[in-house]
């Protein structure tokens, strides 16, 4: 569902999978809003994340038939356009809802961008995030072209045209 009134977007999803033989569940709860402020554009997204998987048969998790995944996240941003640049900066909290030993496994994840727009179509970027863990957490950052699967500091550079 998506609101828009003048300069405020505010979107809600909700997304609820299992496999076929429902030993595997997955739930999630997406609030997203940005405000155009002229000057700069505020971005702010929560999401609530809830899955469960079986154990199977033999697991080396004892007893605990299921293991459950829950998680909040909350993300703060601002994009700022100046004439050709634009400055963007954003946060991200990751809050582990798990009881139990394997709780409050937290994370942070502060990034900062750049773009050069040299046309409508076609613009230089640049950006830096970095994300620090709490309690053996082991979040990353990464894309299909991460070659260290657990990096917690990222640059990219490029160049994007749209045809």
């Amino acid at each position: 569902m998506i609101y828009q009134a003048s300069r405020l977007n505010v979107g809600l999803s909700f997304y609820n999978a299992s496999n076929a033989s429902a030993t595997a569940t997955s739930r999630t709860t997406t609030l997203a809003a940005n405000y155009d402020m002229d000057i700069a554009t505020l971005y702010s997204d929560v999401q609530i994340q809830r899955a469960s998987m079986e154990n199977a048969p033999g697991s080396a998790v004892l007893g605990a038939d299921r293991v459950f995944t829950s998680y909040n996240s909350f993300l703060v941003g601002v994009s700022v356009p100046l004439g050709r640049h634009q400055f963007l900066l954003s946060y991200i909290y990751n809050r582990d809802m798990r009881s139990g030993p394997d709780s409050n496994r937290n994370a942070g994840q502060f990034a900062v961008g750049y773009k050069y727009h040299f046309s409508k179509r076609t613009y230089l970027y640049s950006a830096y995030g970095a994300v620090t863990n709490h309690n053996g957490a082991s979040y990353t950052i990464g894309d299909a072209l991460s070659v260290n699967g657990n990096a917690r500091r990222a640059f990219n550079l490029g160049l994007s045209h749209a045809f």
